[in-house]
């Protein structure tokens, strides 16, 4: 699962904290949209928690670090998508509601096509930080880790998606071939 599906999973996720918030905007007047938008939170977070947990138990590579860069920044900038959604909520107009739609389509277009779904403030809320690493082959990949700093000139990860991995603590107690 670490293809397309994955990556909607994880565009779907990164605007969880916006769908609780519509929730709560239209508790008073739609409590359905209000329930199900609730459910589908609880469900897209457990789900990419399932995921996260499951993928970290890939089989690991072991990556020659040649350098490494945060990339934290970028999922507090990614947040300010947040702001035209909740400009033009809530309302009865359904014009609005359209308008918000194909932005979300659009952004989810573009951050799955682009392959940016891991800069996503979902996964830092579960404590996962970003980094640019770049191997000493020259291969640049996006990590995600558990550690606050990572200054390992060897790192084990797993692979989520395509130049995407998820840091393994200790190589997972395994034997793994060199990326």
């Amino acid at each position: 699962m670490t293809g397309l599906f994955a990556r909607t999973l994880l565009f779907l996720s990164s605007y969880t904290p916006l769908y609780l918030i519509w929730a709560y905007y239209a508790y008073d007047s739609r409590r359905g949209l209000a329930i199900a938008l609730c459910i589908a939170t609880a469900l897209i977070v457990a789900y990419t928690t399932f995921f996260f947990r499951r993928a970290s138990s890939n089989n690991p590579l072991r990556l020659n670090v040649a350098a490494i860069d945060p990339r934290d920044r970028e999922v507090v900038a990614y947040t300010v998508t947040y702001i035209v959604p909740l400009l033009v909520t809530p309302s009865d107009d359904p014009r609005r509601w359209v308008g918000v739609l194909v932005f979300f389509v659009v952004t989810g277009i573009l951050q799955i096509r682009l392959n940016i779904v891991y800069t996503n403030p979902v996964l830092a809320l579960m404590g996962l930080f970003s980094y640019e690493v770049k191997t000493t082959q020259g291969a640049t990949h996006f990590l995600l880790s558990r550690r606050r700093t990572l200054s390992a000139s060897v790192l084990y990860a797993a692979a989520i998606g395509d130049g995407v991995f998820t840091e393994v603590e200790n190589g997972g107690g395994v034997t793994v071939p060199t990326h």
